[in-house]
């Protein structure tokens, strides 16, 4: 820990893509300056995505009748899978037309399938290997009605922001770092790090689609920002440091 403090120390400056990936290195005893800078995405934002969702729902099979829910990432331990595996067998209960796809790969998915199989639900959960296809995961991210994210391992996760770009909000667990660009309600939803308080919520929202669409819209306008402006942000923060470090002459030349 000490020699992680004592390398953020000696740089010029710390850029951390949220602000309570800076609070945990306040944690760890750095006390120098952290400003942020947000990730971005890869996709941009189509201004129509029935396309993709058309797409979407031939490839998995089920029409706009049938709300979907939607996992992608590692299927790992660490990502609070065991909950949202567990919290299916409610929702699927109270909600006839919800079926959940998963997208991704790890060691933890046998038994996530193992709990599908006991639960009686293998016919409205689909697996899928990971989708290296960046054309076909756009077309899953817009057929997906709500993203299920219940990680508190992470921060700044893209899947987030590039499931926003294709209007899918999501569902995360209340004061997780993943949540923290989230303004529940508005551009997403949260819930207690709870299996019965994360169900309910996914419920709750499965019944009413058009407070869904309506976060969908907004997340799309306040969580996607291309990676060409990330670069632009560090082009233009680089140029700063290194003038107040060389002078406004070596900033002209780099310029």
């Amino acid at each position: 820990m000490r020699r992680i403090v004592e390398f953020y120390s000696n740089v010029d400056e710390v850029w951390v893509p949220q602000p309570s990936v800076g609070r945990t290195l306040r944690d760890y005893g750095y006390k120098g300056r952290i400003d942020t800078m947000e990730n971005g995405i890869d996709f941009s934002v189509p201004a129509d995505i029935s396309p993709y969702r058309k797409r979407g729902a031939e490839l998995f099979g089920f029409g706009e009748e049938i709300f979907m829910g939607l996992y992608v990432g590692q299927h790992i331990e660490a990502k609070n899978l065991e909950l949202l595996a567990g919290s299916l067998q409610p929702i699927c209960e109270s909600c006839p037309d919800f079926r959940m796809v998963f997208v991704g790969d790890g060691y933890f998915k046998p038994h996530m399938k193992a709990m599908v199989e006991r639960m009686g639900l293998a016919g409205r959960v689909i697996f899928r290997d990971v989708i290296r296809d960046r054309e076909l995961l756009k077309s899953v991210y817009a057929r997906g009605d709500l993203l299920l994210f219940p990680s508190v391992y992470d921060n700044a996760p893209l899947v987030l922001r590039e499931a926003a770009a294709f209007r899918t909000p999501a569902v995360l667990v209340e004061n997780s770092d993943a949540a923290e660009v989230i303004r529940p309600g508005e551009n997403g939803f949260t819930a207690e790090n709870d299996l019965e308080a994360f169900a309910a919520a996914v419920i709750d929202l499965a019944r009413d689609p058009e407070r869904v669409r309506l976060a969908g819209e907004r997340a799309s306008r306040s969580l996607c920002r291309s990676w060409e402006d990330v670069v632009a942000e560090a082009r233009s923060r680089y140029i700063a440091l290194i003038g107040s470090k060389t002078g406004a002459k070596s900033v002209t030349a780099l310029a």
